[in-house]
């Protein structure tokens, strides 16, 4: 017997009903369901558009000189990620915190009883759909900003330019690994509210703040925080006094390997 489909995706009762399931039967019916939930429709296009308007906020006021004349173009008309990561960072919590709200996770260990295997459908679904999305988005600011600026004779970094490539590319590799931090979290927490509470402080509160830390916390969560480091991928300059842009994004999926560790120890012997 192989797999069907039902009014809600694909079927993996049918599967375990021949007595053996495998992981693309699980990568699909996880699939399936983020297709069916509202959340995955509104929160894709919602960073793509998001990202549009929030360029075209700092582009503008970079082009009425109410930017930094230091700063640099492509961080300025960027700035909006940092709000981007928290919707990448919800995409992925909302995975499965939504079936702990609603009771359905249950049906789910019972067609798969390793839990690993459900996780890990989980991490690859919703980590290429940010990948795509982050992608998309990229694209999307950076077209935006450079329209925008370069109209009004303001210098802006062409695509050849060294290292734009690679911060557009980071883009997609960093929401990718942001859902996944979100994914371990929701795991953790098991409510949405929980889990975007815990990424708005991981991801904005606690950077914002570190000015007022003692000098040792300050330049440890600067420069080795999970997403500190992780956005020096999406920068076009070097700053010496910061990581590298490889290995700080590199800090930021070691952060990401040993959450999701956790969580999958927790998700094995926690009851659904």
């Amino acid at each position: 017997m192989t797999a069907t489909r039902n009014g809600t995706g694909w079927d993996l009762a049918s599967v375990t009903a021949r007595g053996r399931v495998r992981p693309v039967d699980v990568v699909r019916s996880e699939w399936s369901k983020a297709r069916t939930l509202r959340s995955t429709w509104y929160t894709l296009p919602g960073l793509v558009i998001v990202g549009a308007l929030l360029t075209l906020l700092f582009a503008n006021a970079a082009r009425r000189g109410q930017a930094d004349p230091e700063a640099d173009p492509f961080e300025w008309v960027f700035r909006g990620l940092l709000i981007l990561q928290l919707i990448a960072g919800y995409l992925g919590a909302r995975a499965v915190t939504v079936e702990y709200a609603t009771g359905t996770l249950g049906g789910s260990l019972t067609a798969v009883p390793r839990r690993g295997r459900i996780l890990a459908a989980k991490a690859v679904v919703y980590a290429a759909m940010a990948l795509v999305a982050g992608w998309v988005t990229a694209v999307t600011m950076f077209l935006i900003g450079r329209t925008v600026l370069t109209a009004r004779g303001l210098p802006f970094y062409a695509v050849t330019d060294p290292g734009v490539a690679r911060a557009l590319a980071g883009v997609g590799l960093y929401m990718a690994v942001m859902s996944l931090f979100g994914l371990a979290i929701g795991v953790l927490v098991r409510t949405t509210a929980g889990a975007v509470t815990v990424l708005f402080l991981v991801s904005l509160l606690i950077p914002v703040l570190s000015q007022l830390y003692p000098a040792w916390l300050a330049t440890f969560v600067v420069k080795y925080f999970p997403t500190t480091a992780g956005v020096r991928l999406l920068t076009v300059k070097d700053d010496p006094a910061l990581l590298a842009p490889w290995p700080g994004f590199a800090v930021f999926c070691a952060y990401t390997v040993v959450l999701l560790a956790v969580a999958y120890v927790v998700f094995r012997r926690r009851d659904a």
